[in-house]
């Protein structure tokens, strides 16, 4: 599959569905799923959510941000 057309896939997959899973990993090491409504793509192909502050997911990212 050439790359255009793999861009235009995922594109199309994002549009479809409006939620995704935002997976850390909690202070215990154990993996935390989320369910986080996506923001609108942009042409960088990055997926961004939006998300309070002083919520648990931002402590667990930067406690472990990779």
């Amino acid at each position: 599959m050439a790359k255009n057309d793999l861009q235009q896939s995922v594109v199309e997959l994002i549009k479809r569905n409006r939620y995704s899973k935002l997976i850390t990993f909690g202070t215990d090491g154990a993996p935390h799923g989320r369910i986080m409504t996506n923001l609108p793509l942009g042409k960088d192909m990055v997926i961004w959510f939006a998300t309070g502050l002083s919520t648990n997911k931002i402590k667990d990212i930067k406690k472990i941000p990779t």
